[in-house]
């Protein structure tokens, strides 16, 4: 007997002449309609994403949706937003405030609560908040994660942007590259740093890929830390294997959707509210991931994703019949904790100057005496670099992880 095997799902992008609005708002009621009986609770960010999914459940529902906000202190700008949401939709909004007296708690919650660690700051918040509702009792968690990756990001709208930084001479790149790293300008948020680090990062193998990568190496790791070649091209190979059949002259598109879809929304992003390795008996739901969804939006145009400029276009016209015009089309603030004010919380400086004082794991891969001066001057320093807080958080999380499941 010959056995066949075939994938489960590939992504398909035949975008078809018409974007059929009515199609995908109904796709995502029958997802709301499934979702409605199983007695969820929603994260409520009061963004595009989240509120449609308010106002779509609390439609199949006979009873309010139950839902939660987190809020970084009573003047954070989006707590009037998701509170404008969910009184629109009707749901029953929970706002819990971060308390930065229990960080050094969480975070040593957080290294025994994940199945591995990642660099992502605002897992501390995100677990503070998960933690809460799981001790309200809930069990099933609606996270509207997904919602980008599929309707249309700012790196679909820069193709052009990403494909001059990737076309710029390599010399040049790895050039810059040791400029960034040696000179120390990666510590400090500039907008010098944000321009190196772009062109930096453009050294990555893979146009593609080039946006999504992490922090650029420094002179924080040992001299033979660099990119690694072989997990780009695997990553791109990944990426080629995922996608069917497509439209041609947009492989840009095609390529930066599926990426950030497999790396970003269903890594890191739903890594951050998938807490089933210490509470397993709760589940968190991705209903813009499900397959209906992911299948519909390679139906969709690009001209429609990112409409004159503005990105997730599907869903804020979808959104217009529940909410003001203002409200849908803000630059929402981003889900952005202040990890600088976290590292310099004197227990969790404490913790991270002990962590790495002493023989560790990750000695191997970095320039022992560098990371321990930049520890010493962290309490001194002011606007954090993304890269050094991601670099802090990761080192941290890595270590911590190792020691409690190792």
């Amino acid at each position: 007997m010959e056995i066949f095997q075939y994938p489960y799902f590939r992504f398909s992008f035949l975008e078809e002449h018409g974007f059929d609005l009515d199609r995908l708002s109904d796709i995502l009621d029958a997802c709301s309609e499934t979702l409605s009986r199983m007695n969820c609770c929603l994260l409520l960010s009061g963004g595009v994403d989240s509120t449609l999914l308010a106002h779509k459940m609390g439609e199949r529902s006979n009873q309010n949706t139950r839902s939660y906000f987190l809020a970084f202190g009573k003047n954070d700008p989006e707590l009037v937003f998701a509170k404008e949401a969910s009184e629109s939709s009707g749901s029953e909004l929970d706002v819990i405030y971060m308390d930065e007296n229990r960080l050094y708690e969480i975070i040593d919650e957080i290294a025994t609560s994940y199945d591995h660690p990642f660099g992502d700051g605002s897992v501390i918040p995100t677990y503070f908040l998960m933690k809460h509702i799981i001790n309200e009792g809930e069990k099933i968690i609606v996270d509207g994660t997904g919602g980008d990756g599929c309707f249309g990001f700012e790196t679909i709208a820069s193709e052009i942007f990403w494909e001059l930084m990737y076309s710029l001479p390599t010399a040049f790149k790895k050039l810059t590259s040791s400029m960034y790293s040696h000179s120390g300008l990666w510590k400090r948020a500039s907008i010098v740093e944000k321009i190196f680090r772009t062109i930096v990062k453009c050294l990555e193998i893979d146009v593609n890929l080039g946006s999504l990568v992490g922090s650029p190496p420094n002179d924080v790791f040992s001299s033979n830390f660099e990119y690694d070649e072989t997990i780009g091209r695997l990553s791109t190979t990944l990426i080629n294997k995922l996608i069917g059949p497509c439209s041609s002259g947009q492989i840009f598109k095609q390529r930066a959707t599926v990426a950030d879809i497999i790396f970003t929304c269903g890594g890191w992003a739903a890594a951050k509210t998938d807490l089933r390795n210490k509470f397993p008996e709760v589940h968190t739901l991705y209903p813009f991931l499900w397959k209906d969804v992911l299948e519909e939006q390679g139906k969709i145009s690009w001209s429609a994703k990112v409409n004159n400029g503005i990105v997730k276009w599907p869903l804020k016209k979808l959104l217009e019949p529940y909410m003001p015009h203002y409200f849908i089309y803000r630059k929402k603030s981003g889900f952005t904790p202040d990890l600088e004010s976290y590292m310099k919380n004197q227990k969790v400086y404490s913790l991270l100057r002990e962590t790495f004082i002493n023989q560790n794991t990750i000695d191997k891969f970095i320039n022992k005496k560098k990371f321990i001066q930049l520890i010493e001057n962290l309490q001194n320093m002011e606007h954090y670099s993304i890269p050094l807080r991601s670099l802090l958080w990761s080192l941290l999380f890595v270590e911590l992880w190792i020691s409690k499941h190792l």
